[in-house]
């Protein structure tokens, strides 16, 4: 998910139609394999942030532009205010959007690349299968982890816009949440409330989050979270 904002002038908006709150950014360097989660949902024109991003604000290595809460999730104050009201409405429609990973800083990218390199944390294929790393060579390995994670110093996360998202009322007592297409698919536990998201991010209606990862254009597989 994803807020539309310029985070740096001269650039393209990135999430949110009319403030900042997205998830990652088709990089070069990584051929789109900058990811972001809670992946903001659609993209108003909006209003710039008042003060344009630093290249360390923009790489994870400042979190000055940060806001905190109480259970230690960081996003940028623009996407805050956002999040509120479409917090309210999923509140109306029998839902309780929480999120699950907001900023990231550079450190933290660093440690989940390099837990996945080592195979210390799953790597999953498109349909939510662990990939056998083992039996890949390291430039295979470097694309299996592009498809869902990205490289350190890439991922919108570290923005503060982007965000991955989640329906608690949906889940059970005790479950431990994976983010895998099979939770998000329409049949998955949390379909009802990613549909509602769906309608809300195409009716212009949903505070100015969308999917930056909606589509696969051949980099970060589609991320419905």
């Amino acid at each position: 998910w994803q807020r539309g904002w310029k985070p740096w002038r001269g650039q393209p908006v990135l999430h949110r139609r009319r403030s900042p709150c997205s998830a990652s950014y088709p990089s070069s360097l990584s051929n789109g394999g900058a990811n972001a989660k809670l992946h903001a949902m659609s993209t108003f024109e909006h209003l710039a942030p008042a003060q344009p991003l630093t290249s360390s604000q923009l790489t994870g290595q400042d979190d000055s532009h940060i806001e905190y809460d109480d259970n230690g999730i960081g996003l940028h104050p623009d996407c805050w205010a956002a999040l509120s009201h479409l917090r309210a409405d999923a509140a109306e429609a029998g839902f309780d959007l929480q999120v699950v990973s907001g900023f990231r800083s550079f450190v933290r990218q660093l440690a989940i690349w390099n837990d996945k390199a080592r195979g210390e944390r799953p790597v999953h294929d498109d349909a939510g299968a662990p990939v056998a790393m083992d039996e890949l060579s390291a430039w295979q390995k470097v694309q299996a982890i592009l498809r869902y994670s990205a490289l350190p110093g890439s991922s919108r996360h570290h923005w503060g816009s982007d965000l991955d998202v989640f329906d608690a009322a949906a889940m059970p007592s005790g479950y431990r949440l994976q983010l895998t297409p099979q939770e998000v698919s329409d049949q998955g536990m949390f379909g009802a409330f990613h549909r509602w998201l769906d309608e809300r991010i195409n009716s212009g209606e949903a505070a100015g989050f969308y999917r930056p990862y909606e589509i696969d254009r051949g980099g970060v597989a589609v991320e419905r979270w």
